[in-house]
């Protein structure tokens, strides 16, 4: 039952990271919509949802592969990449990478505060790669 809770904890975190990607990077390189009247759109709708689909499978995969230089790529330049352990969002306490820290993340040995613990409260300290091994 626990495990089931953390698997859907870690995958809903997961979500929500991607959809951050997405909709930091994605959406700022694919108008949907014309900023003034009379430009029109560089990119239909069906056009727009397969750019944004095509790069969010390639977030994905760099997650998947621990691939710290193209997530590097898709780090909004004053946003970062937020993750975040659970599925509740915390602007607080989420940690927040820059482009220049993801992509240094396989070689920094340096612990961060992740958040806290569902359950126990106690802080999430861990390094990048401890923390991609509990919880991406």
């Amino acid at each position: 039952m626990k495990k089931n809770l953390l698997l859907k904890g870690v995958v809903g975190g997961l979500i929500l990271v991607l959809v951050a990607l997405v909709a930091f990077y994605g959406w700022s390189k694919t108008t949907l919509a014309p900023t003034e009247p009379g430009i029109e759109k560089p990119y239909s709708e069906t056009q727009a949802k397969a750019i944004i689909e095509e790069r969010a499978k390639e977030v994905v995969t760099a997650l998947k592969n621990r691939d710290f230089a193209t997530l590097a790529v898709y780090a909004h330049p004053q946003k970062g990449i937020r993750f975040t352990p659970y599925a509740h969002v915390d602007v607080k306490n989420d940690r927040v990478l820059a482009a220049a820290q993801t992509l240094g993340a396989a070689k920094d040995n340096q612990t961060y505060a992740w958040g806290s613990y569902d359950g126990s409260g106690e802080t999430i300290s861990l390094t990048i790669l401890g923390y991609f091994n509990r919880f991406v």
